[in-house]
């Protein structure tokens, strides 16, 4: 495992953005990061030999959480690393789910700076207080 996985224990978020960014770091290294919209429970893989592999697993890490029945893979990557943000809404509201695939020349400190922006982007206005609740790389 070449980039590792980073996670925020303190997550206070309604709004998650998810970032991508793809690095070579070997053939066939699959991952991904999934979400439930209900329960706010993450689910993570990598070093997967393939996309659909890499998703279920994820899936039933989220769903392992709590019992979500709505997990879904929010994101994928091939060879590269995933980050999840999440931010509060300084309004209420309800939440928000922006992806971003990043470049293939990206870093796991781009993807992570990427998911940040995104995060704060989806409100209307624009907020600061987003975080990184997870990053995964192969």
């Amino acid at each position: 495992m070449a980039c590792g996985i980073q996670v925020n224990a303190g997550r206070t978020a309604l709004a998650p953005a998810v970032a991508v960014c793809l690095s070579a770091v070997q053939a066939d290294a699959w991952g991904a990061i999934a979400y439930s919209m209900t329960t706010q429970d993450y689910g993570y893989s990598y070093e997967y030999g393939s996309q659909r592999a890499a998703e279920e697993r994820a899936m039933r890490e989220c769903v392992a959480q709590s019992g979500a029945t709505d997990c879904k893979a929010q994101v994928f990557f091939n060879n590269g690393c995933g980050a999840v943000a999440w931010g509060t809404s300084p309004l209420g509201g309800g939440r928000n789910l922006y992806v971003f695939r990043g470049r293939a020349e990206a870093t796991r400190a781009r993807a992570e700076n990427e998911a940040l922006q995104e995060c704060r982007a989806a409100f209307e206005p624009p907020i600061g207080n987003c975080e990184i609740l997870v990053s995964v790389c192969d």
